[in-house]
């Protein structure tokens, strides 16, 4: 067995959880491997000591906040970000229907139409609750 061999089942050494054949193939390496050695017991002494602290309790009614709808303050930010993309979209159309327009793509040439849809399906979007 060599030393990645050994890191592989390292946590399961370490916590107990092989059963005998597989334990002492890997205690053996363990014995002969300074380096494996050294990597068990600092996590026999993080496992140790992550077991000795006390259990937190969570406060009361966490779970019921974690999942209640966000606040309305969301709402305000969805559309600051609307109008921000709406922008920056009509800038590049803006942009792009300067010179050369005739040569751009039937795409980039119905970009205004397209940034005017999509500013009417934003309230819709908006209206949406969170829960979905």
């Amino acid at each position: 067995m060599n030393c990645d061999d050994w890191r592989a089942f390292l946590h399961d050494y370490v916590l107990g959880d092989l059963h005998e054949p597989a334990r002492e193939l890997l205690a053996r390496h363990a014995e002969s491997c300074a380096t494996c050695l050294a990597e068990a017991r600092v996590l026999q002494f993080v496992d140790r000591r992550l077991r000795e602290e006390a259990r937190l309790e969570p406060p009361r009614g966490l779970a019921d906040r974690a999942l209640s709808p966000g606040p309305v303050r969301i709402k305000r930010e969805l559309w600051r970000v609307a109008a921000a993309l709406l922008l920056a979209g009509g800038v590049g159309v803006a942009a792009a229907a300067g010179a050369g327009a005739g040569s751009l793509p039937q795409e980039v040439r119905s970009g205004p139409r397209v940034l005017v849809d999509a500013a009417r399906l934003v309230p819709q979007y908006l209206n949406l609750t969170l829960q979905e």
